[in-house]
């Protein structure tokens, strides 16, 4: 009997665990859905942030919205700002979800990284969002990350921190914030790149037909083109361009000039001093028709003349400091393109 007993406590204890376990895996969802938003007042708010101050204790950024609409970075002349990074950061910060309460005892702070940014060697970073009267909408401290999407949180001003999901990137580089779209120019386009210095005779490389080879304009006798890099480097130089800097258009001293000549009519000039580049676009429809035609170059737009003026438009009034491998490939010197020359038999 008292085996039998045991044996009845036993199965009961097993049975009362399996169900408590089944009781706790069907309130997971329900308890992740309960959590509570860190910042519940921001997700009403969201259409009113008109400007971003991002704060790592050495680097200040600020984005803003301008007038029309757009979100430009003021340190950068107004260049525009990555509209669609600039809203990920403000939804992010409004669906923060609190994970676990953490200290509330400033001497720990920096052990999570969410201490004040004026605070010596802080590792926090300050993002703080206002209104188009300049009054705050939001203020947090976001410290170390411990996954992919969850950080360690203060509100600014508040003693307690957090554990939060759906942290998004804080990034305190104002060049991250930037729209870097600049130019997309494929080598298939290219038929012709010519590249005349401020000192010394130019240099071109062209070819008759998309799918040809390049070759150097008045080649040396006895000289062969580099079989990689060289040509193709150079026409592939205006693909998927970005930048490391943005400027107002200056003046130049005796820049390099390019000229980039595609099968379907568009033309891009870049002028070239000091790293820094100016960019400017035309449309020839007479080329443009007498070329191979969009059957033949799919990358080709359908309208060079809208193409042409979009550049011009986003592009005039500035100018783009490119990485330095980007102007070698941009500007090449005859002996860039060549194999190097025989050694003379001794």
């Amino acid at each position: 009997m008292q085996r039998k007993h045991i044996g009845l406590l036993v199965g009961a204890t097993v049975i009362a665990v399996i169900a408590a376990a089944i009781v706790i895996f069907q309130r997971l969802p329900e308890r992740q859905a309960e959590r509570q938003a860190l910042l519940p007042e921001l997700a009403a708010k969201i259409d009113a942030v008109a400007a971003i101050t991002i704060n790592d204790g050495g680097r200040t950024l600020v984005v803003r919205q301008a007038g029309d609409g757009r979100w430009v970075a003021p340190a950068k002349a107004n260049y525009p700002a990555d509209a669609a990074r600039v809203r990920k950061l403000v939804l992010g910060l409004a669906t923060l979800k609190v994970i676990e309460e953490k200290t509330s005892n400033p001497e720990l702070y920096p052990r999570l990284g969410v201490e004040d940014v004026s605070v010596k060697d802080a590792k926090s970073r300050l993002v703080e969002l206002q209104g188009a009267d300049g009054k705050p909408v939001a203020a947090l401290l976001v410290g170390k990350r411990v996954a992919t999407d969850r950080a360690y949180v203060r509100v600014a001003g508040a003693a307690p921190s957090y554990l939060v999901a759906g942290a998004p990137e804080i990034d305190a580089n104002l060049m991250a914030w930037l729209d870097d779209t600049l130019l997309t120019v494929e080598k298939e386009r290219v038929k012709r790149l010519v590249v005349r210095p401020a000192n010394g005779a130019a240099v071109a490389i062209f070819r008759d037909k998309p799918d040809g080879d390049f070759q150097v304009e008045n080649m040396p006798k006895g000289r062969k083109l580099k079989s990689y890099g060289g040509a193709d480097a150079a026409a592939a130089s205006l693909n998927f361009l970005t930048f490391d800097d943005v400027r107002p258009a200056a003046t130049q001293a005796k820049p390099t000039t390019v000229t980039v000549t595609a099968f379907d009519g568009l033309t891009v000039t870049a002028s070239v001093a000091d790293g820094w580049v100016h960019f400017t676009a035309a449309h020839d429809t007479a080329a443009a028709e007498a070329g191979p035609g969009v059957a033949v170059m799919p990358k080709a737009p359908a309208d060079g003349a809208k193409e042409a003026a979009a550049i011009n438009a986003r592009l005039g009034a500035w100018d783009y400091k490119l990485p330095d491998y980007k102007i070698k490939d941009l500007t090449p010197g005859l002996e860039d393109l060549l194999e190097p020359k025989a050694e003379k038999a001794k």
